[in-house]
């Protein structure tokens, strides 16, 4: 357990960061989901924090946006994500869309991942 600590703390001081830039940034972030994405699965820790943040916002938008799910059905934006989309496919729906929204870029990738699959995957009306 400490030897583990030590490490995740280690790898913490080590990792290269922009002064002031936010580690849960689609700037940071984005080209971590574009290596992620082009392998077979993520292998390094930076590459699955982008993957577990765009899979994770997608899950929720599932559980609160999709119709018949929703808390306050005519207070929040719809969304239908269709079944069995690859996780793959998730990550490149977000990628398009933040390298289309340059100016947005500094706001966490989750947030961009939710507008970027409320742009994707309108509910049908």
């Amino acid at each position: 357990m400490r030897l583990t600590l030590v490490g995740a703390l280690t790898a913490l001081t080590i990792m290269p960061v922009n002064a002031g830039e936010e580690l849960d940034s689609a700037n940071f972030l984005l080209p971590y989901c574009k290596t992620a994405v082009a392998k077979a699965s993520p292998s390094t820790f930076l590459e699955g924090l982008c993957v577990g943040k765009i899979v994770t916002a997608a899950q929720i938008a599932e559980l609160i946006f999709r119709p018949g799910r929703r808390i306050a059905k005519d207070e929040f934006k719809c969304l239908e994500v269709p079944d069995g989309v690859a996780n793959s496919e998730l990550i490149r729906v977000v990628i398009k869309y933040v390298e289309a929204t340059p100016e947005r870029m500094h706001k966490p990738l989750h947030v961009l991942a939710l507008d970027a699959f409320f742009d994707a995957w309108p509910c049908k009306k």
